[in-house]
């Protein structure tokens, strides 16, 4: 998860809700972890606690400017008769600059 978006910098299958609910449980849950003597479990949750985290700032670093390329992509699935007039246009001048 971490190395796909790390290498892809595409974000846009995370939803920000889900992102932050993560991050508030962990937060949480930490209180409860870090009470216990210290052991593999730390070590655990610490590792799940920084890719959380790492995955929000990534999410609202890259996630939104990412989304919008997505939505464009999908739209080369659609046939002529169903793509924005504008996106039309902007696929013609591509075909005609290849």
């Amino acid at each position: 998860m971490l190395a796909k978006a790390w290498r892809t910098r595409d974000l846009s299958s995370y939803s920000l809700g889900q992102l932050l609910l993560s991050n508030l449980g962990n937060a949480v849950y930490s209180l409860y972890v870090f009470s216990l003597p210290p052991g593999p479990v730390w070590a655990l949750h610490a590792f799940y606690v920084v890719s959380t985290a790492t995955m929000l700032v990534w999410f609202l670093r890259y996630g939104m400017r990412t989304s919008t390329h997505r939505s464009a992509d999908r739209m080369d699935i659609l046939p002529d008769a169903a793509r924005p007039p504008v996106l039309l246009a902007s696929l013609a001048s591509d075909r005609q600059e290849a």
